[in-house]
């Protein structure tokens, strides 16, 4: 591993090296019991910029503090930014695995992934025990989606594990907390997670995803309340193409979200679901789709198999659907 100048992540050849560290043809990089806080007028990237080389890189995140970062530049990313040479859109053998435990990343500002942005397709995306708040990005438009985690490419799984994913904002763009430009095989919310507070410009208050979700899974306690999409569809979550099982089990909670500019006050699917299941007692209340369809959930295709059962509520949803 070299410590060089990065380039710039959105394509332009001038390296840039205003961040606080930067490292260029990584393998695999384990950031322990690290504080990066107050960094302030950086351009592109504020904390850590990696840039990794070859198959099966890693980067792992173990009880560490991300916060009060800024971000100013005009193409600027967030705290942690991850690039390649040796990209490719699937999430095959060439995509990287990103862990993130017992740490806080908090208040940080930029143009887009405020948190973290990579430009690299993931393996997988493991946030564990982990709080991930009050972030802030202000791109215009499409550019300026995902308040705190940015993913330009696709992904084999996300999962929020125990994990406190709030506040999060993208001012103009999508995706309030999280935005996947690409398919993810499996998004879990699990661990008694809290997805709260987050609000999109546009569509996806909470998260974002431009493809297809073989899997969504919220269960284990866990809770989605309180997310906005201010301009656009999905008040909580925003799924641009199919997905394949859609679930809501154990105790889990999705209520008081809002779509004030679309359909689906809680969930919005573009096209069609095979099979949906709200199971284990669990709560869809409160939602609402305040100029469109769908208060709770808004599926644009066919649904093909829909189960509610084990004492679970779907109650006090509301649509206004306006001619």
């Amino acid at each position: 591993m070299g410590l060089a100048a990065p380039k710039d992540p959105a394509g332009n050849n001038a390296p840039l090296v205003y961040g606080v560290a930067a490292a260029t043809g990584v393998k695999a990089a384990d950031v322990e019991d690290s504080n990066c806080t107050g960094v302030t007028g950086a351009s592109h990237w504020a904390c850590l910029q990696l840039d990794f080389q070859g198959g099966g890189a890693s980067v792992s995140f173990n009880r560490s503090l991300i916060e009060d970062n800024t971000v100013s530049s005009d193409s600027g990313a967030g705290a942690l930014v991850f690039t390649s040479t040796q990209t490719s859109q699937g999430g095959g053998s060439s995509a990287l695995i990103v862990r993130i435990s017992n740490s806080r990343l908090v208040r940080n500002t930029g143009g887009s992934g405020s948190a973290l942005y990579s430009s690299v397709p993931l393996m997988e995306l493991d946030i564990n025990q982990s709080t991930i708040s009050d972030h802030r990005s202000t791109f215009r438009g499409s550019s300026g989606s995902g308040g705190a985690v940015h993913i330009q490419g696709n992904s084999s799984a996300v999962r929020l594990h125990g994990t406190n994913l709030e506040n999060n904002t993208a001012e103009c763009g999508s995706g309030g907390a999280m935005y996947v430009y690409g398919t993810v095989d499996n998004l879990t919310v699990n661990g008694s997670s809290t997805v709260s507070g987050n609000s999109a410009g546009d569509s996806g208050g909470a998260i974002y995803v431009y493809d297809a979700v073989n899997t969504l899974t919220v269960n284990g306690s866990s809770n989605i309340s309180g997310n906005s999409a201010n301009g656009g569809y999905g008040g909580a979550i925003y799924l641009d193409s199919n997905v394949y099982t859609l679930a809501i089990d154990v105790s889990s909670n999705i209520s008081g979200n809002s779509a004030d500019g679309g359909n689906g006050g809680a969930i919005y699917i573009l096209s069609y679901v095979n099979t949906l299941t709200v199971n284990g007692s669990s709560n869809i209340s409160g939602n609402s789709a305040n100029v469109g369809r769908g208060g709770a959930i808004c599926v644009n295709d066919t649904v093909n198999s829909l189960t509610v059962n084990g004492s679970s509520n779907i109650s006090g949803n509301r649509a206004v659907w306006a001619l």
